[in-house]
């Protein structure tokens, strides 16, 4: 797999608010804004185009948590996304995925741009399912495979045929229908996850160095808050530090303090956008006592000061 670009940008833009109903007072506004988006957030699933979607918020949203498993799948597109670390364009026939927690930005949206946007939560797909893990274990929503997946035009076309019905049938019925939709979304996931298998086996073969990567990437994921020094990473997987910053920039193309940083930084960005807390508290909760330290990381990075970013993203 190649290593993810790692980009970090300033996007001043609304926060992106999942499973909304467009008929509410106030066009797309977030689902808690009405009673029936209230019953749209219960229901557990949305369904829209891409070109309603970027008409209603925009060019791109801000680095955001996403609450629901959402899918795109863009017909054409010029796009840029960021998925966790990891920014890849939308070309022609792009399907992209962003599991519950992830925090996901993108930028260069138009409404020429055609597709289908679903997001859903595990609750609604996993009803009358005996594995509830279900879509915990599907390679598309698993970090450590690519975040986003080029259709051929067969897949490209079955897919969209399949999200079609689903989109007649979701603006015909909304809930009433549940069981219906739910077949149908299975349908699509199976549709993709075929494709992803195909793009890229389940079981891959991968050397030592990017079997070190995938550990220190699930590592780095548990403890950015807490621990950011390489040598303690490398110490607690086991390996010389020497070693482990080779071994790193080899499978990865970066260096390990490289993706420290940007984790940390990925995390700063989400909780500016989001959150009411001053710059202060933001830092110490990242595990930086020194505000001026973490703002002038933040500042490198990013390009603007942390209370600019966050000013921008509100």
């Amino acid at each position: 797999m190649p290593a993810p670009t790692v980009t970090f940008r300033p996007l001043p833009l609304p926060e992106f608010h999942l499973l909304r109903r467009p008929e509410a007072d106030g066009a797309h506004k977030a689902a808690a804004a009405s009673d029936a988006g209230a019953a749209d957030r219960a229901t557990g699933f949305y369904l829209e185009r891409t070109e309603e979607a970027v008409a209603a918020f925009g060019t791109g949203i801000a680095p955001t948590r996403f609450q629901f498993y959402f899918i795109g799948v863009v017909e054409k597109s010029s796009a840029t996304c960021t998925t966790g670390l990891a920014s890849f364009p939308v070309g022609p026939r792009t399907a992209f995925f962003v599991p519950p927690g992830q925090i996901h930005s993108s930028r260069g949206w138009t409404t020429r741009d055609r597709g289908f946007a679903l997001s859903f939560s595990d609750a609604f797909f996993s009803e009358n399912l005996a594995d509830k893990r279900r879509l915990a274990q599907s390679p598309l929503f698993r970090w450590e495979r690519p975040p986003f997946l080029a259709l051929t035009p067969a897949e490209h076309a079955e897919t969209r045929t399949l999200l079609a019905a689903l989109a007649t049938e979701w603006t015909a019925r909304r809930a009433a229908n549940a069981a219906l939709l739910r077949a149908l979304l299975h349908a699509v996931v199976a549709r993709l996850e075929a494709a992803a298998l195909r793009a890229q086996p389940a079981r891959l073969e991968l050397d030592a160095n990017a079997r070190l990567h995938e550990r220190f990437r699930e590592k780095l994921e548990r403890d950015f808050r807490r621990e950011k020094s390489p040598a303690a990473y490398a110490a607690a997987l086991g390996v010389h530090p020497n070693h482990f910053a080779t071994a790193i920039r080899a499978a990865s193309g970066l260096p390990p303090g490289d993706w420290i940083r940007a984790r940390l930084v990925l995390e700063a960005q989400c909780l500016l956008a989001a959150s009411t807390q001053g710059v202060k508290q933001i830092a110490a909760e990242l595990g930086y006592d020194d505000e001026a330290y973490f703002s002038r990381l933040f500042k490198k990075a990013v390009g603007v000061s942390p209370r600019d970013y966050q000013r921008g993203a509100a």
